[in-house]
């Protein structure tokens, strides 16, 4: 029980001496990436989730853009790469805070019916590479109403809950 397990417990006050490593190197696959290596041979690169996020004005884009970066190092699974090995695939752990890609579009001025959000999608989640990265970008999008944000990262790194994690920290 936890009671039982409580007794047993040391309390100690010196985390002076506490070390947290940066993960780096190979990492093994779990169960769900090696099941989505094995059925998704065609274009792996390219199962991807988005998210946009409205704002209810303009964003310091500074603000936003180094917001979205720490985010980004806060999180492992951005600074992951993988490649075929030999038949197999391998997933590293880059060194370093990872990278984001982030750009701006300025739609301002141009009409509604005429911003290509389906094809900015489209662009955003075929330029993710598992290889070299990055496993997820941004794009922040300025219109004459608000700016908003368009958000892909590859499935092998996100899903319907880290989505929430992502977005809270953010």
């Amino acid at each position: 029980t936890i009671a039982g397990l409580a007794s047993r417990l040391e309390s100690t006050r010196d985390t002076a001496n506490v070390v947290i490593a940066e993960a780096v190197g190979e990492v093994p696959l779990g169960p769900i990436q090696r099941w989505f290596f094995e059925t998704c041979t065609i274009q792996p690169a390219h199962f991807n989730q988005g998210v946009w996020l409205d704002g209810h004005g303009r964003w310091i884009l500074e603000a936003m853009q180094a917001a979205l970066r720490h985010v980004v190092a806060a999180h492992d699974a951005f600074r992951y790469r993988y490649s075929k090995v030999a038949g197999n695939w391998r997933q590293e752990c880059i060194a370093g805070p990872g990278t984001l890609a982030v750009r701006v579009v300025d739609w301002r001025g141009v009409a509604p019916r005429e911003q290509e959000t389906a094809e900015l999608e489209r662009a955003e989640q075929a330029a993710i590479d598992l290889g070299q990265g990055p496993l997820t970008r941004v794009v922040i999008v300025q219109t004459e109403a608000r700016d908003r944000l368009f958000w892909t990262a590859h499935h092998l790194v996100v899903d319907g809950v880290s989505w929430r994690i992502l977005l809270e920290d953010l």
